[in-house]
């Protein structure tokens, strides 16, 4: 069975910013042959968080757009999973059993677990709360 490595907003983003973690989304990228997987929902929280940095002063505005050029195109090849009916259902059950995570979190929970029982997944986030539910919900296996 393939395998993807599925990133949250936050270790996707770590690939375009130098952000500490990289080394740990490089390595996963790695393992899982290049095959990445994440929610629709990080394109938008991923140009969030470029924004901010503009707007923050932590990058430049060419920096700025020579990363959202990459990411862009990078984002043709990823393999985004859809927030259908079942993805948003179960979010809504985590918010209820996971009371620290957060809407856009539980969206991302919720589609790896639904990845997961079409094809092999390793997730990865950085995100604290997000990544105590993974470990509850996920095999160690599973956790990149």
């Amino acid at each position: 069975m393939k395998v993807l490595g599925y990133l949250d907003t936050n270790a996707l983003v770590k690939l375009y910013v130098d952000e500490v973690g990289r080394d740990r989304v490089e390595k996963l990228i790695d393992e899982v042959e290049g095959a990445l997987t994440t929610s629709v929902i990080t394109y938008a929280e991923s140009r969030g968080v470029f924004a901010r940095y503009l707007r923050e002063g932590k990058i430049t505005a060419p920096e700025h757009n020579t990363i959202v050029e990459n990411f862009n195109a990078d984002w043709e090849g990823m393999n985004a999973i859809d927030v259908t009916p079942s993805v948003y259902r179960r979010a809504g059950d985590l918010l209820v059993a996971h009371p620290h995570l957060r809407a856009m979190d539980a969206i991302h929970m919720a589609s790896v677990l639904d990845a997961r029982t079409k094809i092999g997944i390793k997730f990865l986030t950085f995100d604290d709360a997000l990544e105590a539910v993974a470990t509850a919900l996920l095999t160690k296996k599973e956790l990149g």
